[in-house]
């Protein structure tokens, strides 16, 4: 047993109660100051201790691990086609598009629980720290074309929405197109990237990160006052497994019903879970910046927006600010 198996151990056997660093030296045989540097490294792993000087340390809270046979098992039998964890990528998504380059199947997903660099739209950095929370790539093969390809943005983001609100039971809702919020505060972020030839998408690579178990010292300053994460709406910590499994799940039935329905009842459950519609947005993208009151989205999954001057205009892309409410 490693020395960082044998102090959580003990940690745990302590029944919260705080373990001193005479007595985990003692038990490991090393110095209270390598005793320190593992400490340091639990809290990397994503373990909070509360240390008192005179006391020791005490276990608050440890990470829930992904890497077990059950959680695999779980995955496959909620749709999952094969399983890739990592303990550390630099994305989920630069290994997604290398095994879907090799031929892997629909349904591949890539999870880590660490990204060193993890993105989001428009290349914007998403943090991802160790076993706070969901860091996924999933491969799809729909055999839809590339004028089509914006809706499977909007059907994943109400996967994603629906398994939040089942498995957390918090209000949850979607920015235009496909940021997950709760209140105003961005909880989830998704990238989906796509692969054609002559027009007919190849495959779709669904990058997803979920915040779950940060706390509010987790994010850095600059944005401190925008993020949020399952544990802060809450009070309390939450199991990532389950959230994985539901979501795997919600796409797997919505995408059935896409290829039979079409995309009307995915954009009706879209329309109501969206927290951007029946307000006035700002929009950035390489066009410049258009102001307007949100109607509704189009069969493509473009934004209608109401224009001042009372005209209609259709945003296909771009950055979306809630202005405020008045």
């Amino acid at each position: 047993m490693s020395h960082v198996d044998t102090i959580i151990r003990l940690l745990v056997a302590s029944d919260n109660a705080f373990v001193s660093g005479e007595q985990l030296s003692r038990e490991l045989g090393i110095s209270r100051t390598a005793i320190w540097k593992y400490m340091k490294q639990l809290r990397q792993m994503g373990y909070e201790l509360e240390s008192v000087s005179h006391k020791g340390y005490r276990l608050l809270h440890a990470p829930d691990c992904l890497d077990t046979p059950e959680f695999m098992l779980a995955l496959e039998r909620s749709g999952a086609a094969a399983v890739h964890f990592f303990e550390e990528v630099d994305s989920t998504q630069t290994v997604a598009r290398r095994l879907a380059e090799q031929g892997a199947p629909a349904g591949t997903l890539v999870i880590a629980e660490r990204q060193t660099a993890g993105r989001g739209r428009f290349d914007r950095k998403w943090q991802s720290p160790y076993g706070r929370g969901i860091w996924l790539s999933l491969i799809l093969r729909p055999d839809v074309t590339v004028q089509w390809s914006s809706q499977l943005t909007l059907l994943s983001s109400v996967a994603l929405c629906m398994a939040i609100r089942e498995q957390t039971g918090l209000p949850a809702g979607i920015k235009w197109p496909n940021d997950i919020l709760i209140g105003e505060r961005k909880l989830s972020g998704m990238l989906l990237e796509s692969v054609a030839e002559a027009e007919q998408i190849r495959y779709v690579i669904v990058g997803i990160g979920i915040n779950v178990n940060q706390l509010e010292s987790d994010f850095s300053a600059d944005i401190a006052h925008t993020a949020t994460s399952l544990r802060i709406a809450a009070d309390r910590p939450f199991q990532r497994a389950p959230l994985i499994a539901a979501l795997l799940v919600h796409l797997q039935q919505l995408l059935h019903e896409y290829a039979v329905a079409g995309f009307t009842p995915i954009g009706e459950r879209w329309r109501a879970m969206s927290v951007s519609l029946n307000r006035a947005v700002k929009i950035t993208s390489s066009r410049g910046i258009v102001e307007g009151y949100a109607e509704t989205i189009d069969e493509y999954g473009a934004l209608v927006l109401r224009m001042a001057d009372g005209t209609l205009r259709k945003q296909f892309s771009g950055d979306l600010e809630l202005l405020p409410l008045a």
